[in-house]
C-alpha cells in the first residue's frame, strides 16, 4: 500500500477558559465599546464556532449586545461577562459624564425680522465624535439689544 496518507485531526474539547478582551474599559454616556471573547480548550488551544452568551451586571449603566458591544446608558459600572459551556470571562466597565470637546449649533447664522423667532439646536460629541445627550445647554445672547434667547 504505498502512497497511502492518514491525515488524524486533533480534536477540539469543551471549552476549558474564556478570556474577554479589553479586560476594562471606560466609556461615556451613548458611548461604545466592542468585547471580544477568546474561548479555550484544557490545551490552550482557541475554539471558534462555539455559542457566547453576553450579559451586563447593571443594565442601567451599560448594556451589551449579543455580539459583545458594549453601550453606555448613564455613569456608574458594569461588569460584562461572557460565558460559554459553563465557563465565563468578564470586562469591567465605567461609564463616566466624558468632557464635551465640540458643540455644533443649527443653524449656524440666521437672519431674523424684528418681533420673530428661530429655532436653534446644540448637538454636543466628545473627542471621539460620539454624540452626548442629557446635557444641559446655556444659550445666551452677545447683544441682547439686538436678539434675546
Amino acid at each position: 500500500m504505498s502512497g497511502l496518507r492518514v491525515t488524524a485531526a486533533a480534536k477540539k474539547g469543551p471549552v476549558a477558559s474564556v478570556t474577554v478582551t479589553p479586560a476594562s474599559a471606560t466609556i461615556g454616556t451613548n458611548g461604545t465599546v466592542q468585547l471580544t471573547a477568546t474561548l479555550k480548550d484544557a490545551n490552550g488551544t482557541t475554539l471558534t464556532g462555539r455559542t457566547v452568551t453576553w450579559t451586563s451586571s447593571n443594565t442601567g449603566a451599560a448594556t451589551v449586545s449579543g455580539s459583545g458591544l458594549v453601550t453606555g446608558v448613564a455613569v456608574g459600572s458594569a461588569t460584562i461577562t461572557a460565558t460559554s459551556e459553563g465557563k465565563s470571562g468578564t470586562s469591567a466597565i465605567s461609564v463616566t459624564n466624558v468632557p464635551v470637546a465640540t458643540v455644533t449649533v443649527s443653524p449656524a447664522s440666521a437672519s431674523v425680522a424684528v418681533a420673530q423667532t428661530v429655532q436653534l439646536t446644540a448637538v454636543l460629541k466628545d473627542a471621539n465624535g460620539n454624540t452626548l445627550t442629557g446635557r444641559t445647554v446655556t444659550w445666551t445672547s452677545s447683544n441682547t439689544a439686538v436678539a434675546t434667547v
